[in-house]
């Protein structure tokens, strides 16, 4: 029954046909897995287009917006760059309250842009929103396809939706909480990452390009839109006597650049700041060691590039983000840093220790992901794919 999906797709590709790709800019994970899919779909003959769901369809019925100009999306990524977590998890909470409540509402504006657009296939990439998407596809009989860009899928369908050309992919088995829905509407296809992570890289010259230092490599990252924690780890991480080059992805956050380089670090520890970079598989490729917060794009392409993890987990995880420092922590790929102070034993430890670092490569040797991008790309490549999960 799952290759009815596979037809599904080769019948699309007969003919030239528009495809809505649903995203957000709340963070940054959507983004990139939408760039992904576009591509992906593109290469099959469809047209796309990226619609970003919040403000090209929903503006009217955002609540923030009747306080301020500052809109839903906007505070979710400045409570990001604060590192207030709870917060940022009362407000998803909220917002799935409200779209349950708007629920006829939210269902009426999708179906009309989608009739405006003339989509014959509509993605989603985001959560939340998907029982509200479901229900549009259905009125006007068009294919719907979740992709899911988390390994919690509790946000993902706040009502559960009653429409058989609703398919889900997984980024692998250990995605939970799709409950109720019929397997032949369900697969793993893998997480959407750039092409870029599966490139054969030429180490010396990425180091020559940024200018890297021969010294032990740490890459911070703390999301697409850059958290102020970044700081506080590259303070405590200069406390080291080893020789350490520290490269700091900012996201959007350009605010931390001047704050760390005003930092008075001693001759053994260099320091990197980079704004937003498309170029995050070459920044891992040169790398040693990741600490970066617990979501899901930057769990997976460390996977990707066999590069040992730190988890921030120094303060209240995103609720949809608290499987992935539990998968670190099940298939042994790195730690969890629950408090500033152990920032540098940790790192030492991942990067100096030879047989428990040997051990961590190990394990990521061994763990193995589905390549999303074989998805999309032909049917005989869904064919393969399919074969070997």
């Amino acid at each position: 029954m799952k290759y009815i999906f596979f037809l599904f797709i080769f019948s699309i590709m007969l003919s030239k046909q528009k495809a809505i790709i649903f995203s957000s800019r709340g963070g940054a994970a959507h983004q990139s897995a939408a760039e992904v899919i576009k591509q992906d779909l593109e290469n099959l003959g469809f047209d796309v287009i990226i619609s970003n769901i919040l403000t090209d369809v929903l503006n009217k019925l955002d609540p923030i917006n009747y306080i301020s100009k500052y809109g839903a999306e906007n505070f979710y990524n400045y409570l990001l760059k604060s590192g207030w977590y709870w917060s940022v998890n009362q407000l998803a909470d909220f917002g799935i309250r409200r779209l349950k409540v708007q629920h006829d509402k939210v269902v009426k504006l999708i179906t009309e842009f989608l009739k405006q657009e003339k989509a014959d296939l509509v993605v989603s990439v985001m959560p939340i929103i998907n029982s509200q998407v479901s229900d549009a596809a259905k009125q006007i009989n068009i294919p719907f396809i979740v992709v899911t860009v988390d390994f919690d899928l509790s946000y993902y369908f706040s009502i559960k939706p009653d429409y058989e050309n609703l398919f889900i992919t997984l980024p692998s088995n250990d995605a939970i909480n799709l409950k109720n829905f019929p397997d032949k509407n369900i697969f793993v296809a893998g997480f959407p990452i750039r092409k870029s992570f599966f490139e054969c890289k030429d180490r010396e010259k990425i180091k020559k390009e940024f200018n890297i230092p021969d010294k032990s490599v740490i890459l911070i990252m703390m999301g697409g839109t850059g958290s102020k924690r970044a700081f506080y780890f590259v303070k405590k991480l200069s406390a080291s006597k080893n020789p350490l080059h520290l490269i700091v992805c900012l996201g959007r956050n350009e605010f931390l650049k001047k704050k760390i380089e005003n930092l008075k670090l001693p001759k053994n520890i260099s320091v990197s700041c980079l704004g937003f970079t498309d170029k995050i598989a070459d920044l891992m490729s040169i790398s040693d060691l990741l600490i970066t917060k617990a979501g899901p794009t930057s769990l997976v392409e460390a996977i990707t590039m066999k590069l040992p993890i730190l988890i921030d987990g120094t303060s209240t995880f995103l609720n949809w983000e608290k499987i992935n420092a539990q998968l670190v922590q099940k298939y042994k790929i790195g730690e969890i840093i629950k408090n500033y102070g152990y920032t540098l034993k940790q790192s030492e430890k991942l990067l100096f220790d030879t047989e428990y670092r040997n051990q961590i490569l190990g394990n990521l040797e061994n763990l193995k992901l589905p390549n999303f991008n074989q998805l999309f790309p032909s049917l005989a490549n869904l064919i393969i794919f399919q074969k070997s999960i």
